[in-house]
């Protein structure tokens, strides 16, 4: 066991840069999703004004939305983390309520994973959370090709919020489960 507590020791410090990493490439890709969806709403002016009739206007709204929601990045995980738990804390790691032994060894105060493990997870969530606003951006452009691509994106974002805060989720699920 000593050697998977080593492991999470040692990633520490990458997984905090990971995490500064993935919020970079997050800004970059939101400004070029907005220049995207700035260049589509000039097409779709140039499409009305020569009468046509099959342009939506699907593609540019999504495309900016998803553009500001990743240049607003830590805003948009705190909107989502307060409308989903009621608080845009993620530091309820001493907080966790558990009678079940079996999350309390993993993720309790004295647990064995602890906080590198909380860290990890919540890598894993600003990752799906990010990939679930480039999947949403997709469904916008595919023109119907793929069905359920902006249901998938929303679940990533669902879920990437989710894993964001492990901890009250861990809460919630044991409170409803075992009372």
């Amino acid at each position: 066991m000593d050697q998977y507590l080593n492991i999470f020791a040692n990633l520490k410090p990458s997984l905090l840069q990971i995490q500064k990493l993935i919020t970079a490439v997050a800004y970059v890709m939101g400004v070029h999703f907005l220049i995207k969806g700035v260049g589509a709403l000039k097409h779709a002016g140039e499409m009305r004004s020569q009468m046509s009739q099959g342009h939506s206007m699907k593609e540019p709204i999504f495309y900016l939305v998803t553009g500001s929601m990743l240049i607003y990045l830590p805003t948009a995980i705190s909107v989502f983390l307060t409308t989903v738990f009621g608080s845009d804390d993620i530091l309820q790691y001493n907080q966790l309520r558990s009678s079940n032994p079996i999350i309390n060894t993993m993720f309790g105060a004295a647990g064995v994973f602890g906080e590198d493990m909380v860290l990890f997870i919540q890598i894993i969530g600003l990752v799906a959370f990010v990939r679930g606003w480039m999947m949403i951006a997709k469904s916008a452009s595919q023109g119907g090709h793929q069905q359920g691509g902006f249901g998938k994106g929303m679940m990533h974002v669902f879920g990437g919020v989710m894993a964001i805060n492990i901890v009250s989720t861990l809460n919630v699920i044991n409170e409803t489960l075992f009372g």
